[in-house]
């Protein structure tokens, strides 16, 4: 029997732009079969939410959070 790992085959490349992904994210509640690299991830966020994340870091980063 094989346990499968986080970085598995079927898990290495992003279902939307194809990239190597270094943590999975999952979408299928949204529509999105397979995982998702970080950026996609975020970008489909904003996209289902209206949410904009890079204003958020950057509020953090000038209160020297991040």
């Amino acid at each position: 029997m094989r346990i499968m790992g986080i970085l598995d085959k079927s898990r290495d490349r992003c279902s939307i732009c194809g990239s190597k992904i270094t943590f999975p994210y999952r979408l299928d509640r949204y529509g999105i079969p397979g995982f998702v690299c970080g950026r996609c991830y975020d970008e489909r966020l904003r996209e289902i939410y209206g949410i904009d994340l890079s204003i958020r870091r950057e509020e953090s980063k000038k209160q020297g959070l991040g």
